[in-house]
């Protein structure tokens, strides 16, 4: 379904009759990037750090609403068949608790194939990645510049999809399986949660801004 007034109005009908009616306003996300080149005696890498901000639960699952739902019904209810992919979401993020909800992750681009980097390169890469990591997520927590408007509160939530190659092998239908395995794992030791059904994992900060796994 196409993104329109009239789009946005069976959205919420339908968010109304599966019992979660919101009359939050949704806004349009916005991503805010940081990049950083790291240099090698092989090559170089520039990684490209984002936060997109959602501001509203409501505003973050819409887009999967558009992505799934194909039927101009005015009134949709749990019933309709189109339905199920929204009604998965409400219960990934627990839309209940109507708090802000936002998207961190990292993007690498090589000068030339990561193969040719040496192990001890690559191994340097990934401490700096995960050290990024970790002071991305804390950032957030003592409200920096660094995640731009994000300022988190208690019940608020991040989110991060772990999808890349691994640096090692190339990109290939493995390599891509092993490196979001290897992101996975990194995304864990710093608040994230399993990978749920959408393929991504999710943090929810506490009182005390520390996140924890959803």
């Amino acid at each position: 379904m196409q993104e329109s007034p009239k789009a946005r109005e069976i959205y919420s009908n339908l968010l109304k009759n599966l019992g979660h009616e919101d009359n939050t306003e949704m806004q349009f996300p916005v991503t805010y990037n940081k990049t950083k080149m790291y240099y090698f005696e092989s090559g170089c890498a520039k990684v490209n750090y984002y936060l997109t901000n959602f501001y509203n639960k409501k505003s973050y699952i819409y887009p999967i609403f558009l992505d799934t739902f194909h039927c101009q019904i005015r009134y949709p209810n749990k019933n309709h068949p189109q339905a199920e992919a929204t009604m998965k979401m409400l219960d990934i993020v627990n839309f209940a608790e109507r708090k802000n909800i936002a998207e961190v992750g990292w993007e690498i681009v090589f000068d030339k194939q990561p193969m040719y980097f040496t192990m001890m390169e690559r191994l340097r890469l990934l401490v700096k990645l995960k050290a990024e990591t970790e002071r991305l997520v804390k950032s957030a927590q003592k409200k920096t510049e660094m995640f731009g408007d994000f300022r988190p509160v208690a019940g608020d939530m991040l989110m991060e999809k772990p999808f890349g190659p691994k640096m090692d092998l190339g990109f290939s239908e493995q390599s891509i399986k092993l490196g979001s395995k290897q992101r996975e794992k990194i995304a864990k030791k710093y608040g994230f949660g399993d990978i749920k059904e959408d393929g991504c994992q999710y943090g929810r900060y506490d009182e005390n801004m520390i996140l924890h796994p959803v």
